[in-house]
């Protein structure tokens, strides 16, 4: 425990994060590791909990083999809101993937649902579809919201704009001027 009442353990130099930090954990190059368990059942959920009253109010839990090793996030007593399974897919909302040919990202909910994508009053929103990491692969195709101008353009083959909706609901289909 150093003078300013945070617990070192592994390192006597604690890496700062303002004034929050508490626990320092170190092990040489390889990182630290934090290692919570119930000591008496491998499927107990180990949580970790910003809420000094010991309820699960904003929690985070780290679930062990009774998920298959998914990260999971609750709020409001008990509520689980998001997850990243064990295969990499963030579900929202829900504890079920989509559909195989759609499954990394799942939103859900009993109401209305939908994604938001904000940029600045005068930037662009975009949706890219990429088929590699470099060059024009990394934007084959894509649906855009320009706000400057209020239009939502349609591009394919590598960023060449096919169709435009404009402001006004006029569509142009291999211009980027409808009339």
């Amino acid at each position: 425990v150093d003078s300013s009442g945070r617990m070192l353990l592994g390192t006597t130099n604690a890496v700062a994060f303002g004034s929050r930090q508490v626990l320092a954990v170190a092990n040489g190059t390889t990182g630290g590791v934090i290692s919570l368990y119930n000591s008496t059942t491998a499927t107990a959920n180990t949580r970790i909990s910003s809420n000094p009253t010991g309820s699960e109010i904003n929690d985070i839990g780290i679930h062990a083999a009774s998920t298959n090793g998914s990260i999971i996030a609750y709020t409001n007593n008990d509520t689980e809101r998001l997850r990243i399974d064990s295969s990499g897919r963030l579900l929202v909302g829900t504890t079920t993937q989509g559909t195989a040919a759609a499954d990394d990202l799942t939103v859900a909910s009993t109401g209305h649902t939908g994604i938001t994508i904000r940029s600045g009053a005068s930037s662009s929103a975009t949706l890219m579809f990429a088929d590699g990491t470099s060059g024009s692969e990394t934007y084959r195709a894509q649906v855009g919201y320009d706000h400057s101008s209020d239009s939502m353009n349609f591009t394919t083959s590598g960023g060449f704009e096919r169709m435009r909706l404009d402001s006004s609901g006029r569509v142009g289909i291999g211009t980027t001027s409808p009339v």
